[in-house]
Parts: structure tokens; C-alpha cells; sequence
């Protein structure tokens, strides 16, 4: 079990730079496709406004997730109103 939980380090590659993180076997896979998501996120803003920066779209990148954050909490939240209504009938 000890095993399981040892850390490595992984290489994930966003925005044509290299970034070594660690990792253990449970979420290595996962990190990379994180990494991959928001390398893909970064290079669409780029293709649609393409004077910014890397810092610039990181920063316009990191607002759109969490925007989608917080729209997916709200949208829990109400969830969990409707269900806590609900289940007083």
C-alpha cells in the first residue's frame, strides 16, 4: 500500500512550456489530461485574440474557469434547494 501512495514527478507540457509536477500512480493520468485541457484552452485563445501574452491568456483563461466554477456551484446549490423542497413533501 505504501507503494501505491509513492510520488513521481511527471512532465506536463502547457503552452509550449514544460512544468514537472508530482504525481502518484492515482492521479498521474489525470493531471495529464488536465494539463492537456488547459493547454488546448490556452491555445484557443491565442488562435481568437493574438497580440496578448502568455501571462495575458493564462490570466483570461484562469477568469473563464472560474467563472465556470462558480456558475457550476450555483447551479448545485440550486440543485440541492429543489432536492431539500423536495424531499419535505
Amino acid at each position: 500500500m505504501a507503494e501505491e501512495l509513492k510520488n513521481e514527478r511527471i512532465k506536463v507540457k502547457v503552452y509550449d512550456a514544460d512544468y514537472y509536477l508530482k504525481a502518484n500512480r492515482d492521479n498521474a493520468d489525470y493531471l495529464q489530461k488536465i494539463a492537456m485541457e488547459l493547454d488546448e484552452k490556452m491555445e484557443q485563445v491565442h488562435k481568437t485574440i493574438k497580440y496578448l501574452n502568455g501571462k495575458e491568456i493564462a490570466v483570461l483563461v484562469a477568469l473563464n474557469l472560474l467563472d465556470e466554477l462558480h456558475e457550476s456551484k450555483s447551479k448545485y446549490e440550486e440543485l440541492m434547494r429543489v432536492i431539500k423542497l423536495e424531499s419535505k413533501h
